[in-house]
Protein backbone atom coordinates (compact mmCIF):
# COMPACT_ATOMS: atom_id res chain seq x y z
CA UNK A 1 0.00 0.00 0.00
CA UNK A 2 1.01 3.59 -0.44
CA UNK A 3 0.08 6.46 1.81
CA UNK A 4 -0.18 10.04 0.55
CA UNK A 5 0.71 12.65 3.14
CA UNK A 6 1.00 16.42 3.08
CA UNK A 7 4.46 17.91 2.80
CA UNK A 8 3.25 21.46 3.52
CA UNK A 9 0.07 23.29 4.49
CA UNK A 10 -2.67 23.87 1.94
CA UNK A 11 -4.21 27.19 0.94
CA UNK A 12 -7.36 26.85 -1.14
CA UNK A 13 -7.29 30.54 -2.08
CA UNK A 14 -3.87 29.96 -3.69
CA UNK A 15 -4.32 26.45 -5.18
CA UNK A 16 -7.77 24.89 -5.05
CA UNK A 17 -7.05 21.48 -6.62
CA UNK A 18 -4.19 19.07 -7.32
CA UNK A 19 -3.60 16.32 -9.88
CA UNK A 20 -0.93 13.82 -8.85
CA UNK A 21 0.66 10.98 -10.76
CA UNK A 22 1.32 7.97 -8.55
CA UNK A 23 3.92 5.41 -9.69
CA UNK A 24 4.00 1.82 -8.39
CA UNK A 25 7.30 0.02 -9.09
CA UNK A 26 8.18 -3.60 -8.35
CA UNK A 27 11.52 -4.89 -7.09
CA UNK A 28 11.94 -7.74 -9.60
CA UNK A 29 14.61 -7.78 -12.30
CA UNK A 30 13.58 -8.13 -15.91
CA UNK A 31 14.13 -11.37 -17.89
CA UNK A 32 16.98 -10.01 -20.02
CA UNK A 33 20.42 -10.95 -18.73
CA UNK A 34 22.86 -8.19 -18.04
CA UNK A 35 20.16 -5.53 -17.80
CA UNK A 36 20.95 -3.08 -14.98
CA UNK A 37 18.69 -3.38 -11.97
CA UNK A 38 17.65 0.28 -12.11
CA UNK A 39 16.20 -0.18 -15.62
CA UNK A 40 14.72 -3.67 -15.24
CA UNK A 41 11.93 -2.90 -12.77
CA UNK A 42 8.36 -2.89 -13.95
CA UNK A 43 5.99 -0.09 -13.02
CA UNK A 44 2.52 1.24 -13.54
CA UNK A 45 0.97 4.67 -12.94
CA UNK A 46 -2.35 6.07 -11.88
CA UNK A 47 -3.66 9.56 -11.32
CA UNK A 48 -4.92 11.01 -8.09
CA UNK A 49 -6.90 14.23 -8.06
CA UNK A 50 -8.27 16.03 -5.05
CA UNK A 51 -9.97 19.32 -4.35
CA UNK A 52 -9.06 21.44 -1.34
CA UNK A 53 -12.21 21.98 0.74
CA UNK A 54 -12.75 25.54 1.85
CA UNK A 55 -12.64 26.69 5.46
CA UNK A 56 -13.73 30.17 6.44
CA UNK A 57 -10.30 31.74 6.91
CA UNK A 58 -10.73 34.92 4.84
CA UNK A 59 -12.60 37.98 6.10
CA UNK A 60 -14.53 40.21 3.67
CA UNK A 61 -12.54 43.03 2.06
CA UNK A 62 -14.09 46.41 1.18
CA UNK A 63 -13.29 48.13 -2.10
CA UNK A 64 -13.07 51.51 -0.24
CA UNK A 65 -12.08 53.79 1.42
CA UNK A 66 -15.07 55.97 0.62
CA UNK A 67 -15.34 59.73 0.22
CA UNK A 68 -17.68 61.88 2.32
CA UNK A 69 -21.26 62.07 1.04
CA UNK A 70 -23.42 65.23 1.19
CA UNK A 71 -27.22 65.01 1.08
CA UNK A 72 -30.06 67.48 1.64
CA UNK A 73 -31.59 67.42 5.11
CA UNK A 74 -35.12 67.04 3.72
CA UNK A 75 -35.09 63.76 1.82
CA UNK A 76 -37.77 61.22 1.08
CA UNK A 77 -37.81 57.81 2.69
CA UNK A 78 -35.18 55.44 1.20
CA UNK A 79 -33.31 58.18 -0.65
CA UNK A 80 -30.03 56.82 -2.02
CA UNK A 81 -26.94 57.84 -0.06
CA UNK A 82 -24.06 55.62 -1.23
CA UNK A 83 -23.02 52.13 -2.31
CA UNK A 84 -20.25 50.15 -0.64
CA UNK A 85 -18.85 46.90 -2.04
CA UNK A 86 -16.96 43.98 -0.54
CA UNK A 87 -15.64 40.59 -1.62
CA UNK A 88 -14.57 37.42 0.19
CA UNK A 89 -11.87 35.08 -1.16
CA UNK A 90 -13.49 32.02 0.41
CA UNK A 91 -15.83 29.77 -1.59
CA UNK A 92 -19.51 28.84 -1.44
CA UNK A 93 -21.52 30.01 1.54
CA UNK A 94 -18.31 31.19 3.24
CA UNK A 95 -18.03 33.90 0.58
CA UNK A 96 -21.57 35.22 0.95
CA UNK A 97 -21.72 38.68 2.55
CA UNK A 98 -24.33 40.63 4.47
CA UNK A 99 -23.97 44.33 5.34
CA UNK A 100 -25.05 46.11 8.51
CA UNK A 101 -24.38 49.57 9.89
CA UNK A 102 -24.13 51.52 13.12
CA UNK A 103 -23.60 55.15 14.10
CA UNK A 104 -26.56 56.48 12.14
CA UNK A 105 -28.97 57.03 15.06
CA UNK A 106 -31.56 55.01 13.14
CA UNK A 107 -31.58 57.58 10.31
CA UNK A 108 -29.99 55.25 7.75
CA UNK A 109 -30.40 51.65 6.66
CA UNK A 110 -28.40 49.32 4.40
CA UNK A 111 -29.63 46.62 2.04
CA UNK A 112 -27.47 43.85 0.57
CA UNK A 113 -27.57 42.61 -3.01
CA UNK A 114 -25.35 40.79 -5.50
CA UNK A 115 -24.75 42.86 -8.63
CA UNK A 116 -24.31 41.64 -12.20
CA UNK A 117 -20.54 41.36 -11.70
CA UNK A 118 -21.15 38.98 -8.78
CA UNK A 119 -19.94 41.57 -6.26
CA UNK A 120 -21.79 42.04 -2.97
CA UNK A 121 -23.04 45.63 -2.60
CA UNK A 122 -24.44 47.40 0.42
CA UNK A 123 -26.79 50.22 -0.56
CA UNK A 124 -27.23 52.87 2.13
CA UNK A 125 -30.59 54.66 2.23
CA UNK A 126 -32.17 57.34 4.40
CA UNK A 127 -34.78 56.87 7.11
CA UNK A 128 -36.27 60.40 7.58
CA UNK A 129 -36.74 62.74 9.22
CA UNK A 130 -33.28 64.29 9.10
CA UNK A 131 -32.76 67.69 10.70
CA UNK A 132 -29.64 69.77 10.09
CA UNK A 133 -30.23 71.86 13.19
CA UNK A 134 -30.34 68.74 15.39
CA UNK A 135 -27.41 66.88 13.84
CA UNK A 136 -25.63 67.61 10.59
CA UNK A 137 -22.84 65.01 10.42
CA UNK A 138 -23.17 61.24 10.74
CA UNK A 139 -20.16 58.94 10.93
CA UNK A 140 -21.47 55.58 9.81
CA UNK A 141 -19.68 52.29 10.47
CA UNK A 142 -20.55 49.72 7.79
CA UNK A 143 -19.84 46.08 8.62
CA UNK A 144 -19.48 43.30 6.05
CA UNK A 145 -20.03 39.84 7.60
CA UNK A 146 -19.57 36.55 5.76
CA UNK A 147 -21.76 33.47 6.10
CA UNK A 148 -19.07 31.19 7.56
CA UNK A 149 -19.12 29.42 10.89
CA UNK A 150 -17.72 31.14 12.78
CA UNK A 151 -18.43 34.26 10.75
CA UNK A 152 -15.71 36.80 9.95
CA UNK A 153 -16.37 40.53 9.52
CA UNK A 154 -14.68 43.76 8.45
CA UNK A 155 -15.63 47.41 9.02
CA UNK A 156 -15.35 50.53 6.93
CA UNK A 157 -16.41 54.12 7.65
CA UNK A 158 -18.57 56.55 5.71
CA UNK A 159 -19.27 60.17 6.70
CA UNK A 160 -22.63 61.64 5.69
CA UNK A 161 -22.96 65.43 5.81
CA UNK A 162 -26.36 67.13 5.76
CA UNK A 163 -26.88 70.18 3.60
CA UNK A 164 -28.99 72.84 5.33
CA UNK A 165 -32.36 73.91 3.97
CA UNK A 166 -34.10 77.21 4.74
CA UNK A 167 -36.69 75.56 6.96
CA UNK A 168 -36.61 77.79 10.06
CA UNK A 169 -38.18 81.25 10.31
CA UNK A 170 -36.43 83.96 12.34
CA UNK A 171 -37.52 84.16 15.98
CA UNK A 172 -37.40 87.13 18.35
CA UNK A 173 -35.82 86.63 21.74
CA UNK A 174 -39.17 87.37 23.42
CA UNK A 175 -42.81 87.28 22.43
CA UNK A 176 -43.53 91.00 22.76
CA UNK A 177 -41.99 94.37 23.64
CA UNK A 178 -43.25 97.53 25.38
CA UNK A 179 -41.41 100.84 25.67
CA UNK A 180 -42.33 104.40 26.73
CA UNK A 181 -41.32 107.20 24.38
CA UNK A 182 -41.78 110.85 25.21
CA UNK A 183 -43.82 112.81 22.73
CA UNK A 184 -41.07 115.38 22.25
CA UNK A 185 -38.39 112.80 21.48
CA UNK A 186 -36.35 114.01 18.45
CA UNK A 187 -36.37 112.12 15.20
CA UNK A 188 -33.63 109.51 15.03
CA UNK A 189 -33.47 108.98 18.77
CA UNK A 190 -32.79 105.48 20.04
CA UNK A 191 -35.96 103.72 21.16
CA UNK A 192 -35.23 100.00 21.61
CA UNK A 193 -32.95 97.27 20.30
CA UNK A 194 -34.60 94.08 19.13
CA UNK A 195 -32.97 90.70 18.77
CA UNK A 196 -33.96 87.86 16.43
CA UNK A 197 -32.14 84.70 15.42
CA UNK A 198 -32.51 82.15 12.62
CA UNK A 199 -31.15 78.64 13.30
CA UNK A 200 -30.49 77.95 9.62
CA UNK A 201 -26.90 78.19 8.46
CA UNK A 202 -25.19 80.45 5.91
CA UNK A 203 -27.21 83.12 4.10
CA UNK A 204 -30.45 81.40 5.12
CA UNK A 205 -29.62 82.16 8.75
CA UNK A 206 -28.98 85.86 8.23
CA UNK A 207 -31.69 88.17 9.60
Amino acid sequence: TGVVTLSESLDRENISSYLLTVVATDNELGSGSGVPADTSRLFTTTSLSFIVADVNDEAPVFSGPYADVTIAEHTKFSTFVADVAASDADAGTNSQITFSLSGGDGKFTVTTFLNTRQVYVGQILTVPPLDYETKNVYDLIVTATDNGNPALSTNTSLRVILEDSNDNAPAFNQTGYAVDVYENTPNGSFVIQLFAIDTDSGPAGAV
